[in-house]
């Protein structure tokens, strides 16, 4: 079972939490020791006062989360003052703010000129906490507000890019961590130019762990089938012999569903193999809460619920065998909460694939069809069962119709035909079943020649024959004859 607040699979994620909040307090001293703070009353690099105590001990509360405090609106003039603040201490603590408000939507349009100003430069700071705060901030703008686009989401790309491909293992972990959120956003080549550049981050490292997140989380807007190839390698590697899996790593399986629909065969079938394997592994259960119960899921059939759109109907089957069923002494409340996602995607997928198994049916092609279809009444016309040859009857129709005259004005524009050039047509008309196109088409075939004045008969070097075929809604094609089915008109 993943749970967030088990300490052995989310030791990781805890450094990098415990060094967030308890920095606040420790950086202090190493970064005064550096810069110099501004104090009391003295002007700030822009001109403005410096903060007061009070405003500065209430940004570090919002950028400390502290439960005492609410941000509002009212805040947002404070942390924009004090991201360009030269006191590296406060304005580090206002990346946070931004961090924490973002989700608020405590943000407008207006502001994210001065927060980009104050977080652009940080995000590659050589102070870890500056960077790694900084670098938090941008991607809460990504994850929880519409502020980061255009030339903003432009830069924070070129800024992530180069953090993600730096040659220091902090600088890496930060831009994957990044990552994550922005590749959401990202246009399909800067997706694919982030995306090729985690998958060159070191593996067996915390920056491997944190791209492989960021990987599943690009997964969905792949679109290039040997990426995406690539990239379901590197998932699957970080899938295979994981005894103790963390809690960030459970939505590697739902990456590799996503990829399922964009991969090569053989990609797909080991895709398809790994989630179908997982879904009964106890391993990859999980809760969404931290330190508080709630019912269990389980990552492989969460992605089973997303790989089911891509299955087969054989595969289908498999599939549902995969599921496990009831443990005994299992609540039922905690397998639903595991699998009826799961259950009810294939149920659903079922129905659409066999019902895309079935033939369609057709309206039956009677007199009153045709009237219907195109809006003309018809006589003279027996019912269908009458004619001793159905191609009797469509010729009639079609006749009726006026399909011959139609197909001659399109086979006229098309090869510059007059009906006064001297040369003789003949016509064959045949339509629904009999059609060379079946159901649904009109076939008429011209035939047109001159007279040889010594045989009385069609000259053969003059003879052109042309297909002409029509759908039923008006749409014309001209498909080419075969060689064998040219026919002289003494022949019909």
């Amino acid at each position: 079972m993943v749970r967030r607040h088990d300490p052995r699979q989310n030791k990781q994620k805890k450094v990098y939490n415990m060094r967030s909040v308890n920095s606040l307090i420790l950086s202090a001293a190493v970064l005064a020791a550096v810069i110099q703070p501004a104090v009391a009353g003295e002007a700030a690099n822009d001109g403005a006062a410096a903060l007061s105590a009070e405003s500065v001990e209430r940004l570090k509360g919002i950028g400390a989360g502290w439960y005492q405090i609410t941000p509002t609106r009212e805040d947002v003039p404070l942390v924009l003052r004090a991201l360009q603040d030269r006191d590296l201490t406060i304005s580090s603590h206002a990346c946070l703010a931004v961090e924490k408000m973002a989700p608020t939507k405590l943000f407008k349009p207006e502001d994210m000129k001065a927060i980009w100003e104050g977080l652009r430069p940080k995000m590659r700071s050589q102070h870890d906490d500056t960077s790694e705060w900084s670098a938090r901030g941008v991607g809460a703008l990504a994850q929880g507000t519409e502020l980061l686009a255009g030339a903003f989401l432009n830069e924070a790309f070129d800024e992530t890019f180069l953090m993600v491909s730096s040659n220091g293992p902090e600088m890496r972990r930060r831009g994957a961590a990044l990552s994550r959120n922005l590749v959401k956003l990202l246009p399909k080549d800067e997706l694919e130019k982030l995306v090729r550049a985690l998958l060159a981050s070191p593996a067996a490292t915390p920056e491997d762990r944190m791209a492989t997140q960021a990987l599943s989380s690009a997964a969905p807007k792949i679109e290039t089938q040997a990426l995406a190839n690539e990239v379901a390698a590197r998932l699957l590697a970080a899938t295979k012999d994981n005894p103790a899996p963390q809690f960030g790593e459970v939505r590697t399986w739902q990456g590799l569903a996503y990829l399922a629909g964009t991969t090569s065969k053989e990609t797909r079938e080991q895709i398809m193999g790994a989630i179908l394997a997982a879904v009964a592994d106890r391993r990859w259960e999980y809760m969404v809460t931290s330190g508080v119960y709630s019912p269990p899921k389980h990552a492989g059939a969460d992605a089973l619920a997303i790989l089911a759109s891509f299955l087969t109907l054989e595969e289908l089957e498999k599939a549902e065998k995969a599921i496990p069923p009831q443990a005994a002494g299992e609540k039922k409340e905690a397998y639903e909460s595991k699998y009826a996602a799961a259950k009810a995607a294939l149920s659903a997928r079922k129905l659409v694939v066999e019902h895309q198994a079935q033939p369609v049916a057709r309206a039956e092609e009677d007199v009153a069809f045709f009237e219907k279809k195109y809006q003309k009444k018809i006589t003279g016309v027996k019912p269908k069962g009458e004619y001793p040859d159905p191609d009797q009857f469509y010729s009639a129709i079609g006749k009726q119709l006026g399909i011959p005259e139609i197909a001659w004005n399109a086979a006229a524009g098309k090869f510059g035909w007059k009906k006064d050039d001297g040369k003789h047509t003949f016509t064959m008309l045949k339509g629904g079943p009999t059609a060379g196109g079946g159901q649904g088409t009109w076939d008429v075939m011209f035939m047109r020649y001159t007279i040889n004045p010594d045989t009385k008969k069609p000259d053969p070097a003059t003879m052109q024959q042309v297909m002409v075929q029509l759908d039923y809604d008006g749409n014309v094609k001209f498909p080419e004859l075969p060689k064998g089915n040219r026919i002289l008109p003494d022949q019909e």
